[in-house]
Order: structure tokens, then sequence, then C-alpha cells
């Protein structure tokens, strides 16, 4: 029922074999100068970050394919597009203040495959362009830079002298003024967008036996001790920010950022505990924080995905 997901390794919706996707792998990266920030003042150093990440991705139309723990994996239909979502997901953490001693900022790689492409190429590829780079940089392959406007292409350099061929490239957002992007000329209906199509599916949540209700449009539901989340559980074993559930399409993955972890119990099937890691929520079950379902308590969450929308 649950399947721990491969940070590096994404699938996604197929859609017209002449189109192609590109695949942007953020990564939210720290480097200590001085004693490192515990794990919880580091953890929402980089939630804070990813907060704004995820706005920007839907500013500029891209869509969300994977949440991860530290950073996530999203598509644009354009190359144009990709570069200046990249370009406002730096600019946005870059103004966010450092704390002394740690330093947190973002990695960015782009990569370009074709829309149907079912495996994980260009996703593993978008991941080590990422890795590439170091804090606060854009990678691109050269596939992407050849798809951009001359303008933009001009940006670009290669990231080593040991590159003849060009295939790595680094983009210069901190100096470049993106010019506007043209108003897209409508080529399919919204629910033909690349990994936008229908939901077919709701998921249910209820605790202490009542239900929870939230709204229908949301695509992350965050739970924790904070009285900010969606989601309020008082309990010592829950972390401020403990977990976070990003809605796909039909998708739901459950995103663990606590100190203690969160048990998740199918109706059927065997205990899952994760730390700092994703799984896949399925059919039924339970959701504990911090400690297992069996232990009872009020910090457990009981999940249903239902067929329908509403």
């Amino acid at each position: 029922m649950f399947n721990n997901s491969d940070l590096t390794i994404s699938e996604y919706s197929a859609t017209p074999e002449a189109q192609r996707i590109f695949l942007l792998r953020i990564d939210v990266i720290e480097t200590a100068t001085a004693k490192a920030a515990d794990d919880e003042t580091l953890g929402k150093l980089v939630r804070r970050r990813l907060k704004r990440i995820e706005r920007t991705l839907a500013h500029r139309a891209g869509t969300l394919l994977h949440a991860l723990p530290s950073g996530l994996l999203a598509a644009f239909e354009t190359a144009e597009a990709a570069i200046h979502g990249a370009c406002d997901m730096q600019h946005c953490c870059a103004a966010i203040p450092q704390i002394p001693g740690i330093r947190v900022g973002i990695r960015i790689g782009i990569d370009v495959g074709p829309a149907d492409q079912r495996k994980a190429r260009t996703a593993s590829a978008a991941a080590r362009l990422a890795a590439c780079g170091g804090m606060d940089h854009i990678v691109v392959s050269k596939e992407v830079a050849d798809a951009m406007p001359a303008a933009l292409r001009q940006k670009t350099s290669p990231l080593t002298r040991d590159d003849p061929a060009n295939s790595v490239l680094s983009f210069d957002w901190k100096n470049t003024v993106l010019p506007p992007m043209p108003t897209p000329v409508p080529s399919r209906t919204p629910a033909a967008r690349t990994g936008s199509t229908p939901r077919t599916t709701h998921i249910e949540l209820r605790m202490n036996g009542e239900t929870l209700h939230l709204p229908g449009n949301r695509r992350v539901i965050t739970i924790g001790r904070d009285a900010a989340n969606d989601i309020v559980i008082d309990s010592p074993e829950v972390s401020r920010q403990h977990c976070r559930i990003v809605i796909q399409n039909d998708s739901y993955v459950l995103v663990d950022q606590s100190t203690n972890g969160t048990y998740i119990t199918p109706e059927m099937g065997a205990l899952l505990h994760i730390r700092h890691k994703m799984a896949t929520l399925d059919g039924a079950g339970w959701i504990a924080l911090g400690h297992p379902h069996d232990r009872g308590g009020r910090s457990i969450v009981e999940f249903l995905i239902r067929k329908g929308t509403s």
C-alpha cells in the first residue's frame, strides 16, 4: 500500500509525443561557518524556502511532480518558463535573512526530455545537473540552453573549463534582467496541461472521530504543533512543522520533517516509520505523529482516499 519514494527518481504523466518537458530539480542546501544549528532551527530554515519555492511554482504555472524533504522536482512546458521560474526561486530565497553561523540557499538543475517519457532519465539528469553546481547556482544542459531565446542563451557560460562540448552550463541569474514572458496561446484545454490531468480521487482526514474540513483545491496540507499548520496537534511528541501531505492529481505523498518521525499504518499492510523521508498514501489507514498508532493518543490522523473529487 505504501512505497518509499526514491528521492532522485520521478515518473510523470504522459502528454502529446511531440511536446518536450523541462524538469527542474531544486535542492535546499546549507553550509555551516560556525557551530551548526540544531535540527529544529535548520528544518525551519529549509521549510521557509520550500514554501517560497512552491508559491513561485504556482505563480509561474509550473507543475509540482514530487516534493522532497529538502527540495522538489517540478516541470515547465518551455525553457523560457523554466528559467523564469528558476530565477524567481533564487531571488525569493536570496531575500530571506540568514542567521549567524549558517548559510542556507538553493541549487537548481534543469534538463529537457520528451513528455511521453515515463522513466526517470530526465529527472535523474536534472538532479545530477543541480549537484554539479553549488549554492545559488542554476545549471542547465546544452539542450535547455539551445531551447532558450537568444537573449537568455547569452547569459549562460560553461560551468567548467574541462567541458569542450559545453554540455553543462551555468545561468547568470544575478546579473540578468528577464524580459516579460510572452502571453501563451492556448493550444490545449487546461485539463491537458503537462501533469495536470483531472483528479478522480480526494483525501478525507479525520481526528478523534471528526472529519477535518479543508479546501478542496488544497495542494499541500501541513500538520504539526505550530498554530499556523492546517492541522494542529498539541503534543510534546509532535514537531512544530511535523509533516505535510502534497497533493498532485491523484497522488498523495506524505513528507516527514520531524524530530521523532511519522508512523503510517495502512488498513491492510505493515507499519511504516519514516523520518526526513516521504511515502505515498493509498487506500486507508492512520498517520501517527511521533509514536506508533497502537499506542493511541490524540496525535493520530485517519486518512481515506476516496473515488470522486468532492
